[in-house]
């Protein structure tokens, strides 16, 4: 059913729904009060539900209210356990007569997009469910607390991970609209056995993990325990299921060993579920006690805790650039193009290199990616529609392999937190988990991206230059922005570059700093999108359409030359002679061009060609009358020069530092070697002192 336009009235007059279970889609502009109205009899069920931040579009907070036939307030929802921002309520009618359901904005706001969708009917209402959970292949009775007729029970019977399974409340014929939270798990289930909240009390049999504790904090200030037992050196994960389930908990807990001596606790993690993994330091009994923070307690305040060793896992995932936005959580590659697509990986207890796998990708896409090594968070993959590539979306399976430290082939599925709806202070009010990539085939664009292959090494404390070259479609003119966006640890480079319209080409230097380990290769690729900030015309056909090259290798390496440069000391107005003793130990280009590098201002130094057998570089450095006094670290001697076309660069000496003194301030022993402060002092000292006779 359509809402009727024209709600926001009198509550003497609100669209008739019928008596039945109805769904009307409705839409709150700013200001309005829609009404539905409903017969009920007496002793009859009424329930309301308002799906609105769930539908994933935006964030539309709503209130729900029941009036009876008498027009006063039955019910007044706002948020809830289970539907968060949305508001759902059941009651049983208490007189014969109309009943009128209102929705609203919190604020009385709203917009033309602030749609919604609303049941009403007598069916049961979706709630958590006690036990949370249950073992695979199995039938187990389960309860509904908190209906407005008394806890509800159904049994269900739960099939295994890779069958669909949605528990919905039932009950005389009618089904909940909305699914109840349910975990299926291979972990066998112990249900809570009042009295639970002491240790003398409890059942003393150990439970073998792993294991899933179910239980209900049923009234305010109550405790539960349960005994487990546990392997010295066996780390464990202990997980909190309550509300993410829809329970009104803020569960904390607390592991207790033998003793009675707290060995590890939690609050929250991630959620008001708590969350903790810890090392049993000696083999025996280990208590779990669960509460609520505040010492909440009631009939629905159901949790399951899961206790299991922990085990390797991995994950691939796509890492977002922006929270809060739907970038970079689907895939489009351009027709006859290609795109660089962010592929991350979760490891626990996982150290080796992992392989990406990919399965139904659709014909006429070809991906290409290294493995990623153990030190990589994440790596480029690059995906390429062909000519034959069709135009449609598709969902596609991506997985990941790597060895376990026992040598064990380990998978893992592609997982992603897909956000929805998102506000601010970085919230996100509705998210879904998906466990396939959407990827599509989006329509040509006018130009491709292409990074020339290293002609040579990219050294250790130098730099190299790549040229990156753009191909367009004749016509086409718009600026592009160029990007390196996945470069080894210790490298550096600008974060993006433009390539103008009147141009086809750029080059982008990289540096490697000195703390970089050698030797190392990485793939890198360059991406391309139109620069929408600088172009002539309308952009909007290709604005945040970014295109990728190829995959390239790059080397890192030590350089092929190294050097030595002594401590430099002069006086203000003086010129001094610098030399840097240099080693070739390697390919390097024939010919170079040396700098002095990290002089104070006012004292300069011109470059010195170097010869392909010069073993010394000297340096006329000249130093103004008023340079700045001082020492002055981080002189060090560059080497530029080319390979195959490809400018490269070698910092070939350690930092050496420069000492700018007065006129007439400058001490050097008998040697030349400039003197130390004290020493200097030692100096001055002596020579006042009166000469013997």
């Amino acid at each position: 059913m359509v809402e009727r336009e024209s709600q926001d009235r009198a509550i003497e007059s609100p669209q008739a729904v019928g008596t039945g279970n109805v769904t009307i889609c409705g839409v709150l502009e700013s200001g309005d009060r829609d009404r539905y109205a409903i017969y009920r009899r007496k002793g009859e069920r009424l329930s309301a539900e308002v799906v609105a931040v769930r539908l994933g579009a935006r964030l539309l907070d709503t209130v729900l209210r029941i009036y009876g036939p008498d027009q006063n307030q039955l019910a007044m929802v706002d948020d809830t356990n289970l539907f968060q921002q949305d508001p759902a309520a059941s009651l049983i009618a208490p007189n014969n007569g109309t009943y009128i359901i209102e929705v609203h904005e919190s604020n009385y706001g709203g917009s033309s997009d602030s749609q919604y969708a609303l049941h009403i009917g007598d069916f049961p209402m979706a709630s958590v469910v006690y036990p949370a959970g249950g073992p695979v292949g199995q039938s187990i009775s389960v309860t509904f607390p908190g209906n407005p007729s008394g806890p509800e029970q159904q049994t269900v019977s739960i099939p295994p991970e890779d069958q669909p399974f949605q528990l919905r409340a039932e009950h005389d014929g009618q089904i909940s609209p909305t699914i109840s939270p349910f975990r299926r798990s291979r972990m066998e289930n112990v249900l809570e056995q009042e009295p639970n909240d002491k240790l003398d009390t409890i059942d003393q049999r150990l439970a073998e993990i792993p294991i899933a504790f179910n239980g209900i904090l049923q009234h305010p200030g109550d405790i539960d325990l349960f005994l487990f037992n546990a392997v010295a050196g066996q780390p464990i994960v202990i997980d909190v299921f309550a509300n993410r389930i829809g329970s009104p908990i803020d569960s904390r807990i607390e592991v207790l060993d033998s003793a009675g001596k707290e060995v590890a606790s939690n609050d929250d993690w991630e959620s008001h579920d708590s969350h903790l993994e810890f090392e049993p330091a000696t083999s025996g009994r280990f208590t779990i006690q669960i509460s609520d923070k505040l010492g909440f307690g009631r009939e629905d305040a159901v949790y399951r805790i899961e206790v299991a060793k922990k085990q390797p896992a991995l994950t691939p995932f796509l890492p977002r650039p922006q929270r809060k936005t739907q970038r970079g959580q689907s895939v489009s590659v351009p027709y006859g193009n290609r795109t660089l697509v962010r592929i991350g990986v979760r490891r626990s207890q996982i150290e080796g290199a992992v392989q990406l796998t990919w399965t139904d990708l659709p014909d006429g896409i070809l991906a290409t990616s290294d493995a990623i090594s153990r030190d990589q968070f994440w790596v480029p993959v690059i995906l390429e529609a062909s000519a034959s590539a069709s135009l449609h979306p598709s969902l596609v399976r991506l997985n990941a392999e790597t060895r376990t430290p026992r040598g064990d082939l380990l998978a893992g599925e592609f997982r992603q937190t897909v956000d929805l709806v998102a506000e601010s202070a970085d919230r996100v009010f509705q998210e879904v988990e998906v466990d396939r990539l959407a990827l599509s085939v989006t329509p040509a664009i006018p130009f491709r991206v292409e990074i020339d292959k290293p002609t040579t090494a990219l050294p250790r404390g130098g730099t190299l230059d790549l040229r990156i070259r753009v191909e367009r479609e004749e016509g086409f003119t718009q600026p592009i922005k160029v990007q390196l966006p996945f470069l080894p640890p210790w490298v550096v480079a600008e974060p993006e570059l433009i390539i103008p319209g009147d141009s086809s080409a750029c080059i982008y230097r990289v540096e490697a700093r000195p703390q970089i380990e050698v030797p190392r290769r990485w793939s890198i690729a360059a991406t391309a999108i139109v620069d929408t900030v600088s172009a002539t015309e309308d952009t909007a056909a290709w604005d945040g359409r970014e295109v990728a090259s190829s995959l390239v290798s790059l080397d890192v390496a030590s350089p092929p030359i190294d050097g030595q440069l002594t401590p430099i000391a002069a006086e203000q107005g003086s010129n001094v002679m610098v030399d840097c003793q240099v080693r070739k130990m390697g390919d390097a280009p024939p010919h170079l061009t040396a700098t002095l590098e990290g002089l104070p201002n006012r004292v300069s130094a011109d470059s010195v060609v170097v010869g392909r057998d010069d073993d010394t570089i000297s340096f006329r450095l000249e130093i103004a009358k008023d340079a700045p006094l001082g020492t002055f670290s981080g002189i060090q001697v560059r080497l530029i020069g080319e390979i195959d076309g490809q400018s490269v660069s070698y910092v070939v000496s350690p930092q050496s530092s420069l000492k700018v003194a007065a006129p007439g301030k400058l001490f050097k022993d008998d040697d030349g070697e400039v003197l130390t402060p004290l020493e200097t002092l030692r100096h001055v000292q002596k020579s006042k002192l009166p000469e013997k006779t």
